[in-house]
């Protein structure tokens, strides 16, 4: 028995039934799959800001490492300079 040949069998309630239910499965397949697309859109633009997130957090780490190098290197200049004057 093929599925058109249960369709026939059935009488009108069970026909709408099953038509009802298909076109509640057909919508429900078209929202999941709508919804895994915006899952993997989220998934790849959280993994890119993520990225620039731990990017910037590393350049801030580099900049703040240089600027105390930096200041080191001015303190020094600054007391080298003070014990040329005196």
């Amino acid at each position: 028995m093929n599925p058109d040949t249960a369709f026939a069998l059935d009488d009108s309630s069970h026909l709408w039934a099953r038509l009802r239910a298909d076109g509640r499965l057909r919508e429900a397949i078209e929202v999941l799959h709508d919804t895994t697309a915006t899952l993997g859109s989220l998934r790849d633009d959280t993994a890119w800001e993520s990225a620039g997130m731990r990017a910037l957090h590393e350049q801030l780490e580099e900049h703040g490492h240089a600027a105390i190098s930096e200041l080191s290197r001015l303190r020094g200049v600054q007391e080298h300079c003070m014990r040329a004057g005196s």
